[in-house]
């Protein structure tokens, strides 16, 4: 299929142009570069209308629907792990190798007592009811109207965390207020930093922490660590974070969401449930727009999802495509960066402890890291680059009209015109004319700027995609109907 117009029509400089008085350089490949996916160099664009370019018949990978369990490699990371690392693909495997030191004690809620107790800014503790024992982050915007997930984060000290003290006290100074959750009817769960990197470069572990976890910490194999890394081509190690929960807290789970990070899970104690989600699947579990208080979350409930309201007011749910696994102590999951996923514990303790009395707790620790800018885009990309296209394609169009609440508009005149270039590409596949494309137009939107950003995303998407492959993209990842029922504060 031919790209709907001839490339002497568009102006690409005047566009990048008017990218440029946004404050964007459309050269760099910034990630805070709200669309740096979007802005090719312009002395590529040759390539777009090259005939092999324009027919190439590619189809977008389909990411794997099973899990492997890789066997441990005697110290050394398997050459599976090394393969599926660099297909960006999910695997579990034991990390004994990686870090022993971990798996002795850390289920037992004395030791970690004993070595938490002493920080001196306590640890980050989330809340929501007993009955509910659901967990989400939310960001704050101005004007948002979105109703507040019944989820409060209060820092508490550790103690007080495992003997369910303190939560009344800590609402002085919450980092969210809480929302609906009593302090007598609460279920809390432990998410805070072991490790972050400093300033001057160094993997530091917070003030206070306990002499038995420097010595733990000072025996995870960094080598081997770091050949994870180099084998996904991650980015730079930024952070980890220590998870543990109590006997109360089983059955919990954190809502679907994805991050923006290439994470590496370890089950040290107790036994959590993934469901997983490909990137390819944020259409069909519809995922709250970029500008929305919850935005890397999905607004379906999974597991909810035959009850009629569910099925409803989300149609495309049915097609989802759901990837349980389930973690075990001395196991980790590899995560790639913008994979959906919801978190359940499923069970406390049943780790390989010392201490099996006192084996009381969940326990996981992540590694995550940054995603590295200077790593190769492949092109066709890979379903998370196609996952962040699509995120983009949401902040360039708000910005491009000047009104965010032009973008489901904007996303279903976009799709509706390639069906029509698609549908009349045999007969005159280059004089099909904006018709449609204008008819979708809202009033408030200017026909100059709703027919250059077409033209410009049109011609970006066919390099990127192949242009057999764009009204696909199109259809499943920018689908308009997630703005519908969600009260949002889309901004410009």
């Amino acid at each position: 299929m031919r790209v709907c117009h001839h490339p002497a029509s568009f102006d690409e400089i005047a566009a990048l142009e008017q990218l440029a008085a946004f404050g964007w350089d459309a050269s760099t490949r910034d990630p805070d570069n709200l669309a740096f996916l979007w802005h090719l160099p312009a002395d590529q664009l040759a390539r777009v209308w090259h005939e092999a370019a324009i027919h190439r018949n590619v189809e977008l990978a389909k990411p794997d629907l099973e899990v492997p369990v890789v066997a441990e490699d005697h110290g050394e990371l398997p050459e599976r792990a090394i393969q599926l690392l660099s297909r960006g693909a999910c695997f579990i495997m034991p990390y004994t190798s990686l870090w022993p030191a971990v798996m002795a004690k850390w289920g037992c809620s004395r030791y970690m007592r004993e070595q938490l107790g002493g920080l001196v800014d306590g640890v980050h503790v989330l809340g929501n009811t007993a009955q509910r024992k659901e967990f989400s982050y939310f960001k704050d915007i101005a004007g948002d109207e979105c109703e507040r997930p019944a989820c409060c984060s209060v820092r508490m000290a550790f103690g007080d965390f495992l003997d369910h003290r303190g939560l009344e006290e800590t609402r002085a100074v919450p980092l969210i207020e809480p929302v609906g959750v009593a302090a007598t009817n609460v279920c809390l769960y432990v998410q805070t930093t072991l490790l972050e990197r400093t300033e001057d470069g160094a993997m530091a572990p917070p003030a206070g922490i306990g002499a038995g976890l420097l010595d733990d910490l000072s025996k995870l194999n960094l080598r081997l660590l770091e050949r994870f890394r180099a084998a996904g081509k991650f980015g730079e190690w930024r952070v980890s974070q220590l998870f543990i929960g109590t006997r109360a807290t089983v059955g919990a789970r954190s809502t679907l969401h994805f991050d923006h990070n290439d994470n590496l899970f370890l089950q040290i104690a107790g036994v959590k449930r993934f469901r997983l989600f490909p990137p390819t699947e944020g259409g069909n579990i519809y995922a709250y727009p970029v500008f929305h208080a919850l935005d890397r979350r999905a607004q379906i409930d999974w597991p909810r999802r035959d009850a009629v309201e569910q099925r409803e007011r989300f149609p495309r749910l049915a097609d989802a495509r759901c990837i349980e696994v389930v973690v075990h102590p001395g196991q980790l999951l590899f995560l790639p960066a913008y994979w959906w996923h919801e978190v359940i514990t499923e069970a406390a303790g049943l780790g390989p402890t010392a201490d099996a009395a006192n084996a009381d707790l969940t326990v996981s620790v992540n590694f995550w890291f940054e995603i590295d800018p200077r790593k190769p885009i492949d092109v066709p990309p890979r379903a998370s680059i196609r996952l962040e296209l699509a995120r983009q394609l949401e902040s360039l169009t708000a910005k491009w009209l000047s009104d965010g609440a032009l973008v489901p508009a904007f996303l279903r005149a976009l799709a509706q015109q390639w069906r029509e270039v698609r549908r009349t590409d045999a007969a005159e596949p280059l004089g099909v004319g904006w018709a449609v494309l204008h008819a979708a137009r809202p009033p408030q939107a200017d026909a100059a700027s709703w027919e250059t950003l077409f033209e410009y995303v049109s011609v970006k998407a066919a390099c990127l995609l192949g242009s057999p492959m764009v009204l696909e993209f199109f259809d499943g990842l920018c689908d308009p109907a997630r703005f519908e029922s969600v009260r949002v504060a889309l901004e410009a």
